[in-house]
């Protein structure tokens, strides 16, 4: 039975006796193999950080444009990873959740300037346009074949309707 050890990234293997020319290349390419894994193991989980931090720079780029309170993308993102856990979530969904949530926003790229920053309250006409940034939010990510962008599609939902009453309505309520 060979010894082997791991010890600061490389990897030992210490036979009791001789092995033959064909096992040591077959002990190679399997030493290969296991390095290759590794690195693609940690490409694919810099690949999923880097679609995080994409998805929370647009999201930060949109929040920059419009009026909304510094970091109003982090809390959201906060808040429905926690509210997905009280329903009951698995950590994976609510997970997934919690990084989908940074493009709820993301269809005011398509709001005017001057209605995003407008000071004071909104008149109905301008009212109107905003709350079309849920459609437009829609139309930009209804194309995506990716399950992050499939679970923010999902939760676009949280601004349809809550028991016949409009999100909008609800916030207006402070609810």
């Amino acid at each position: 039975m060979p010894d082997i050890k791991l010890s600061s990234g490389y990897f030992y293997v210490n036979f009791y006796r001789e092995l033959s020319e064909l096992a040591v290349q077959l002990l190679e390419i399997y030493m290969q193999n296991i390095g290759l894994t590794f690195e693609n193991i940690s490409l694919l989980i810099d690949f999923k950080e880097t679609s995080k931090e994409l998805v929370y720079n647009l999201a930060n780029a949109v929040e920059a444009r419009s009026r909304e309170t510094g970091a109003h993308v982090q809390r959201v993102s906060l808040i429905c990873e926690r509210l997905a856990l009280l329903y009951g979530l698995s950590d994976h969904e609510a997970n997934m959740i919690k990084h989908a949530s940074p493009l709820h926003d993301v269809g005011k790229v398509a709001v005017p300037d001057s209605i995003l920053q407008k000071p004071g309250k909104l008149d109905a006409d301008e009212w109107e346009i905003m709350k079309k940034h849920v459609d437009y939010g829609v139309e930009i990510l209804c194309r995506s074949q990716r399950l992050l962008i499939t679970w923010s599609l999902v939760l676009r939902c949280e601004r349809r309707t809550l028991n016949g009453v409009r999100a909008f309505d609800l916030q207006i309520m402070g609810i």
